[in-house]
């Protein structure tokens, strides 16, 4: 999907609690994501058939939730991600992590990430393809921003602990 195109035919349905909402034009559905209200977790459906699929399956989808429209608006980061993946979803995440912006590997569970979003929401979009076994830890390398996935609460408390002034 390229930038919301108003020529295209609404298709566009979200499903919440196992009903379905639409029609929705690409404009419509991208201002959804950018507003939160519809998430990597949420489920979509292109067209009147088939079956709906988590966002996360559409890669050409996630740029909608890590930018706004403008990106002349946005703050470009450079995010320190770190994930352990135990479930067997290393494929997944790393396509969604490349979808992201600019990776660059510096370990073996390690990557900087370039891109126009802020850790929390790299984290939501990172999380969706991983499982309740794996880790995530996402960082803005340039403030005391963060946000983690998984690492439980004495980790949480300790990471916390050295961001505080």
């Amino acid at each position: 999907m390229d930038r919301p195109n108003s020529q295209r035919s609404a298709h566009w349905y979200v499903q919440v609690d196992g009903t379905a909402y639409g029609p929705f034009d690409d404009a419509t559905l991208a201002g959804f994501m950018s507003e939160g209200r519809v998430t990597a977790q949420s489920f979509l459906r292109s067209g009147n058939q088939g079956d709906f699929r988590q966002v996360t399956t559409y890669p050409a989808l996630m740029e909608f939730l890590s930018k706004p429209e403008s990106e002349a608006q946005a703050k470009i980061t450079v995010s320190l991600v770190m994930a352990e993946i135990r479930s067997g979803r290393s494929m997944a995440f790393l396509q969604t992590l490349q979808s992201l912006g600019q990776v660059q590997r510096i370990g073996d569970t390690t990557w900087l990430l370039r891109a126009h979003a802020q850790p929390d929401a790299i984290c939501s979009v990172l999380s969706a393809p991983l499982g309740p076994e794996d880790r995530l830890f996402v960082v803005d390398a340039g403030s005391s921003a963060r946000a983690t996935f998984n690492l439980g609460q004495s980790v949480d408390r300790a990471v916390a602990e050295l961001f505080e002034d």
